[in-house]
């Protein structure tokens, strides 16, 4: 077989970036939007209008063979971008849990150093010696109850407090 009796492969089409172009600046913007720590809430406003899209897809492209591919392609880009988004603030959560599980060991050893908790976040000294200063936990004393405290980047008024009196975690919805 000559070079000309060969089946020719069919080039990427020209229109590949017509048909992905837009979904996937879409996704781009979605994701700087819906990863922003505090904007997890946003994803609940942003499931119904999805899952509509998604459904109109999934039912052109069972109606219309020649649409299967760019459909589910482009529902593949708004998954890749879901998930993305879902992993960021998964990884926001696990970082404030840690800066907080790291404030309450500190103010442990202040306890068990001085026999009393700290009066105030400065005398609790959160900033850990090699350890970059703690974003996400605050420590926390009022009437005579001692707190360390942290934003859940889910909801954005919602707090996660850690009582060291009690030693047990408990959340709050500020409002």
């Amino acid at each position: 077989m000559d070079a000309q009796e060969q089946p020719k492969r069919k080039p990427l089409p020209a229109t590949l970036r017509a048909r992905y172009g837009v979904t996937i600046a879409l996704c781009a913007v979605a994701t700087l939007f819906f990863g922003m720590p505090q904007a997890g809430f946003a994803l609940y406003l942003f499931a119904i209008p999805w899952l509509v899209y998604a459904l109109h897809s999934a039912m052109v492209a069972f109606e219309d063979p020649s649409q299967r591919r760019v459909r589910a392609g482009r529902l593949l880009i708004w998954m890749i971008a879901l998930g993305l988004v879902l992993g960021l603030h998964e990884y926001y959560k696990a970082n404030a849990r840690a800066d907080a599980e790291l404030a309450i060991m500190q103010v442990n050893m202040f306890r068990q150093r001085h026999g009393r908790f700290p009066d105030d976040a400065e005398q609790a000294d959160l900033n850990l010696p090699g350890i970059t200063p703690l974003r996400n936990a605050r420590y926390f004393a009022y009437s005579g109850k001692h707190r360390i405290l942290y934003d859940d980047p889910w909801q954005p008024f919602r707090v996660v407090f850690y009582d060291l009196d009690t030693c047990a975690w408990s959340d709050h919805i500020a409002g």
